[in-house]
């Protein structure tokens, strides 16, 4: 179990389908949601848990997450960390090379969540998009029982 106040460092853009996650996480549990967009730098000194949320642009997490992280490894490193992330697809790969960032910067990596999201990006806009009404409240339950598990250390 962990103990203590908890971050989600996050991008979200677009249709915000990750900051719906995230929100319906902060309807439930007392959880700091940090946005990168603010462009502001936490303090995380006060946080043992610390998550990093994104949707996928180009196969990846944001690109602020990645560059957030390694700017503060330093701060970062004995702490442990999850990932939550939204896409136009439900490939797993896409956390994997932010998973191993993360270990390699010496974070306990406790697992990630991913479900499709509302996409229009590039072909998918001629279409009106994909995934349309993702996520969806099933997503939003599915995410908050995760984060209940991070916590309890199922």
């Amino acid at each position: 179990m962990v103990g203590g106040p908890v971050a989600i460092i996050y991008h979200s853009e677009h249709h915000q389908n990750t900051k719906k996650l995230l929100d319906a996480i902060k309807e439930k549990y007392p959880v700091d949601l940090l946005s990168l967009a603010e462009g502001k730098k936490p303090d995380l000194s006060q946080y043992k848990l610390i998550g990093f949320a994104s949707g996928v642009y180009k196969g990846r997490l944001h690109q602020s997450l990645l560059d957030f992280a390694n700017k503060n490894r330093g701060e970062l490193e004995g702490k442990s960390s999850f990932i939550i992330c939204t896409s136009g697809s439900k490939n797993e790969r896409y956390v994997q090379h932010f998973r191993q960032f993360l270990e390699d910067g010496g974070m306990n990596f406790l697992g990630s969540f991913h479900c499709r999201g509302y996409n229009t990006f590039g072909p998918f806009k001629l279409i009106g998009g994909i995934n349309k009404g993702r996520p969806s409240k099933e997503d939003m339950e599915q995410a908050v029982s995760f984060f209940e598990k991070i916590l309890t250390g199922e």
